[in-house]
């Protein structure tokens, strides 16, 4: 698997990809096991054959292959674990990154709401004030009706009255 692939993987498929490893080395763990059991029983088998020097130049190749494979599955598993780690962490910069531009787009959005608002505000009050100047007029307009009309009475009642 390519490092491409690998960081396409999400983080699901990684935890999948490490749980196949970690079964594949139980499983060469226990082919190790098994393999030991077999050379104990080739070791007794030499033994009672012969040779020591001779049981351990055929044998030699066996514990060379056992070895390399461990190292091999070590040397594997390390670098998928740094893989991995590598892949969190840029999701988790990725992660964050969005938060931020997310915040910043809320801030926006929330700054312009409440200019809105305060222009509508703004705007509803200079029209409250302009019916309560027209209302006072209006109601100036009257009083100053009644007054004439008052003033008017007042004459007409002054002039009719026996003296």
């Amino acid at each position: 698997m390519t490092d491409q692939e690998m960081r396409k993987l999400s983080r699901q498929d990684l935890l999948e990809l490490l749980l196949a490893l970690r079964q594949e080395r139980d499983a060469l763990q226990e082919e190790l096991e098994q393999t030991k059991a077999a050379l104990q029983d080739r070791m007794l088998k030499i033994n009672e054959a012969g040779s020591i020097a001779e049981a351990t130049l055929r044998l030699s190749g066996v514990f060379e292959a056992a070895q390399f494979a461990a190292e091999q599955y070590l040397v594997n598993i390390r670098a998928l674990s740094e893989r991995q780690r590598d892949i969190c962490a840029q999701e988790e910069a990725k992660a964050r990154a969005m938060i931020e531009q997310q915040l910043k787009t809320a801030a926006q959005t929330a700054q312009k709401m409440e200019e809105t608002s305060r222009q509508k505000c703004q705007a509803m009050e200079a029209e409250a004030k302009q019916r309560a100047e027209a209302y006072w007029q209006d109601a100036i307009a009257r009083l100053q009706d009644f007054y004439k009309q008052y003033t008017g009475l007042k004459e007409l009642f002054s002039t009719g009255e026996p003296k």
